[in-house]
């Protein structure tokens, strides 16, 4: 008699550990659902804006462009890493830069449009002639009407035609990262 009622504590013991362990389960396991369908939405968003390299491909497709230069860089700084977009036009020898406020905001905007890395650091973009100066533009106008401080933006313009902005300068004027992709408007390069 009193092994059978051991036996039913036993089976009853038993059938209260895989009730616990089982309740136990349930919560981790839809846990792990719950993130894997999140983590595999945010997959099929589109990232918005397009790589470096197809930016490289569709700015030497431009007339008006010799050659282009598009550079996702980074540096670590103790444990973090900052991060920089330069886009650098090389304007063919027949054409120039015309508008230069819509040649700025252009520049920013497929600068920003590069979804490698946010860059957290700076945005550095300019044209350049196909013998490495400075390309005549004028920039510093641009710069003014657009409210950046050109003298400081500006201040490497003489070594090689770069103007440097730090991100926090262009966030809020450039909205969302990555932005949409910009199309070339009329009037940036102009035939000579």
């Amino acid at each position: 008699m009193y092994g059978d009622m051991a036996t039913v504590r036993a089976d009853a013991t038993s059938l209260d550990r895989k009730r616990r362990r089982s309740q136990r389960a349930a919560p981790v396991a839809l846990l792990a659902l719950v993130s894997a369908l999140l983590l595999g939405g945010c997959a099929l968003l589109p990232p918005g804006g397009e790589s470096g390299e197809a930016t490289h491909e569709r700015l030497d497709s431009l007339a008006g462009v010799a050659d282009s230069r598009v550079r996702v860089a980074n540096i670590l700084s103790g444990f973090t890493r900052y991060w920089s977009t330069t886009v650098e036009i090389t304007v063919a020898d027949d054409y120039a830069v015309g508008d230069a406020d819509a040649a700025l905001d252009w520049l920013l905007h497929t600068a920003w449009s590069i979804n490698n890395q946010e860059p957290n650091s700076g945005v550095l973009v300019g044209f350049v002639n196909p013998d490495g100066t400075t390309a005549d533009w004028d920039w510093h106008g641009a710069l003014t009407a657009a409210g950046y401080d050109a003298d400081w933006i500006g201040r490497g313009m003489d070594e090689g035609g770069i103007l440097l902005f730090k991100s926090e300068n262009v966030t809020g004027v450039l909205g969302d990262w990555p932005a949409a992709v910009p199309d070339l408007p009329a009037g940036v390069l102009v035939a000579d």
